[in-house]
């Protein structure tokens, strides 16, 4: 927006992301109007410089002296919080909850029964909360979701996507062996089976606690599965939970 000058006829607004406009990014002639909505949008986080003159037929007067603005950027993805990712037996309207993002006007929360969100199942936008609960009721099954942050700047990358099962958690592994442990060069070779799909972690600590290797961080569906993990001789516990199974033991891997 400009003030009027006297005895102009038409304006001409110039935007340019240097002060001595020696490149023009935009340059609107023959204006009317005191103002002048810029389309299509500037870039996110650049700081652009304008001015205007005022022309009356062949006449035209000097340019204003410029002013300066810089754009918004849009915000962080968020980090996703409860329920954790893999969760099982939550009710049907469970309470979704992400951390809050600096900057953020608008969260966008987006539910779906495929990890690709190449079907949306629930979509709910412009959530000024961190959290919501799911209203109507889910069915039983397993579930993905994320979430992104928006402010006028645009809208942030999704959040990391995370997977939750609605219902009672079944025992779905019974027992847990490895069929196969081979080392061969500096890998080890093992094999499971899963009765039916659920969600999966299998992670190795050294003697001192510390973690050596997480191979597998995700839903898997039922049947059976060789993992080779590139570990070397020596002992380890080694942990694994698929639903609300959970088996942590000591293995040694020998040649």
């Amino acid at each position: 927006t400009w003030t009027s000058a006297s005895g102009a006829t038409y304006y001409e607004l110039q935007i340019s992301t240097v002060s001595n406009f020696s490149t023009v990014v935009y340059d609107a002639q023959n204006l009317t109007a005191l103002s002048r909505l810029i389309s299509p949008a500037l870039s996110a986080g650049i700081q652009y410089y304008w001015r205007v003159n005022a022309k009356n037929g062949g006449v035209t007067g000097p340019y204003s002296a410029p002013w300066s603005f810089t754009t918004m950027s849009p915000p962080g993805k968020p980090t996703l919080v409860s329920p954790t990712n893999g969760a099982t037996g939550l009710s049907t309207k469970p309470t979704l909850t992400w951390n809050s993002v600096s900057g953020a006007d608008y969260y966008e929360l987006q539910i779906s029964t495929v990890s690709n969100f190449s079907t949306v199942l629930y979509d709910a936008q412009k959530l000024t909360a961190p959290s919501r609960v799911i209203s109507p009721a889910l069915a039983a099954g397993i579930y993905y979701w994320r979430v992104n942050a928006t402010n006028v700047g645009g809208a942030s990358e999704w959040s990391d996507t995370w997977s939750f099962r609605i219902g009672f958690a079944k025992r779905l592994v019974t027992s847990f062996k490895v069929r196969s442990f081979s080392l061969g060069g500096s890998s080890a070779n093992l094999r499971y089976e899963l009765p039916e799909e659920c969600f999966v972690s299998v992670k190795y600590y050294d003697i001192k606690g510390r973690v050596v290797g997480s191979f597998i961080n995700q839903v898997q569906g039922m049947g059976g599965y060789s993992l080779s993990l590139p570990m070397r001789t020596g002992i380890y516990v080694q942990d694994f939970k698929a639903g609300n199974f959970a088996d942590r033991k000591m293995i040694t891997i020998t040649k």
